[in-house]
């Protein structure tokens, strides 16, 4: 999958992992550092909604999706994950977020 590159493209091996099996895969994130994992997947997933592409970190491929979708989500999975490793290297990261960090609903006790 395109997408494996674009993480490895920009060095995002240790934060980001596609897991399953076309065409159903899920998005795993660790934190980077003193970065939290949840700061990281709202950053990703606010830039791929910018890019016009609106996930919640799961992946369904289905026959109502056409080769111009595919494209779409790969060209804007490239921007985003290029704009989330250079925000990981300017530090400050949750300072960058232009909106609030999504944080789990249920927590385990």
């Amino acid at each position: 999958m395109q997408i494996h590159r674009h993480i490895a493209e920009f060095d995002l091996q240790q934060v980001l992992r596609l897991a399953g099996k076309a065409p159903w895969t899920v998005l795993e994130v660790k934190g980077c550092g003193d970065v939290r994992k949840e700061a990281i997947k709202t950053h990703l997933l606010s830039r791929l909604n910018t890019h016009g592409v609106l996930s919640v970190g799961v992946h369904s491929i289905c026959y109502a999706h056409t080769n111009a979708d595919l494209v779409q989500v790969v060209d804007a999975y490239a921007v985003a994950l290029e704009e989330l490793r250079r925000d990981l290297d300017a530090g400050a990261f949750e300072g960058r977020l232009d909106c609030p960090v999504m944080e789990p609903v249920f927590t385990v006790r």
